[in-house]
């Protein structure tokens, strides 16, 4: 396998690991890890906190750096969605608390948010009369935690879960309007109040996984435990 981890710091896998600008296609590779904070950090230095609170970049003020940013954006986006929907590749995406998103305003006074979701594909997935889009229609809010609970034993990732629980996560996904993500996708492990920690969702004829932040674990122990499960997915 060609894995690829962006930001991510995980050994014994043989993954490439490169950031988020250096790296070759997403769809060159059978797996890419996505660790969002690696994405959040090319703009962080450089935006301005502005009296409302908002993090912003203005376009014609910032050297180009929000258009680099939003073509960087587009092009692992579109990558990110041919690994998935044409090669049948995986993606995993590690849940973090949201951190400060963008905005960029544009000369003409109109705004474009940008966050860590942004390099995600864009999906619409429907279901018995639901819908869901991605990434626009899920959140990931706060809550750290280490009550790993209902892990799906039948997937693949289930051991992982189960041996880096103690680790913790920081975040829960939710989605927008209240929608049962089990309806869309495979929810892998819940936190003591039923909140989806783990979830993965099929896209073309491959998977998106979105898996807990499990922050100070060993580099190596992870990707011995990442091995098995990634070839079997």
């Amino acid at each position: 396998m060609r894995i690829l981890s962006v930001g991510w710091d995980i050994r014994g896998l043989g993954a490439t690991a490169e950031g988020l600008a250096d790296a070759e296609s997403f769809a060159d590779y059978d797996a890419v890890l996505l660790d969002p904070e690696s994405i959040s950090a090319l703009w962080r230095p450089h935006a301005q906190l502005e009296p409302d609170g908002v993090w912003r970049l203005h376009q014609g003020r910032d050297g180009g750096l929000s258009r680099a940013l939003e073509r960087l954006l587009a092009a692992r986006r579109t990558e990110l969605e041919a690994l998935l929907q044409r090669v049948g590749g995986t993606a995993l995406f590690r849940v973090r608390a949201p951190g400060p998103a963008v905005e960029v305003v544009l000369p003409g006074g109109a705004a474009r948010t940008v966050d860590a979701r942004s390099v995600l594909p864009h999906v619409a997935l429907v279901s018995e009369g639901q819908h869901l889009s991605l990434p626009q229609g899920i959140r990931f809010l706060p809550r750290r935690g280490k009550s790993l609970e209902q892990i799906d034993e039948g997937h693949p990732l289930a051991g992982y879960l189960r041996e880096h629980a103690s680790l913790g996560y920081e975040a829960v996904i939710v989605s927008t309007f209240g929608v049962p993500l089990e309806s869309f996708g495979r929810v892998l492990g819940r936190d003591r109040v039923g909140d989806a920690v783990a979830w993965e969702v099929a896209v073309g004829s491959g998977r998106l996984l979105f898996l807990p932040s499990f922050l100070g674990g060993d580099p190596r122990e992870t990707g011995d435990a990442l091995r098995s499960p990634l070839g079997a997915l």
